[in-house]
């Protein structure tokens, strides 16, 4: 098996399905004089039912097509994040396909992913890799 793969493996462990409800969606760049713009994309989503419980992040770096569609009305929701490899394509930079299948609200390419649980309170203060979560990182 891939490191790719592995990391795919290890993301759908996660059960995203579980938390479908979106809390914050944050799109970053960062210019550095010589070098193409990096895009990253931050993605933090909670449950219906437990709102204060436990939150998945995940983090996209290298970010490239990315397109969101928000819901005419009612919560937005992300119920089926769907991540497949597209090494096999060799496109400079990009390793990874992004998309929310149910509603098609949000799909792009990407270089890489991170994926954590959080648990407890509002996580924008918990590092990945910190505390009690359970990270997504080099699969080695």
């Amino acid at each position: 098996m891939t490191n790719d793969e592995l990391r795919i493996q290890a993301y759908y462990a996660l059960k995203q399905i579980d938390f479908p409800v979106l809390h914050s969606l944050d799109i970053r760049q960062v210019r550095t004089p010589g070098s193409p713009v990096e895009v990253s994309l931050r993605i933090l989503l909670g449950r219906v039912e437990d709102p204060g419980g436990m939150y998945l992040t995940l983090s996209f770096s290298g970010v490239r097509d990315a397109r969101i569609k928000q819901p005419e009305i009612g919560l937005f929701e992300l119920p089926v994040i769907e991540i497949s490899s597209i090494r096999e394509r060799q496109w400079e930079g990009l390793n990874y396909c992004v998309r929310e299948s149910e509603d098609d609200t949000l799909s792009f390419l990407c270089g890489s992913f991170e994926a954590f649980l959080t648990p407890g309170s509002y996580p924008s203060e918990v590092k990945a890799g910190g505390g009690e979560s359970d990270e997504i990182g080099d699969p080695r």
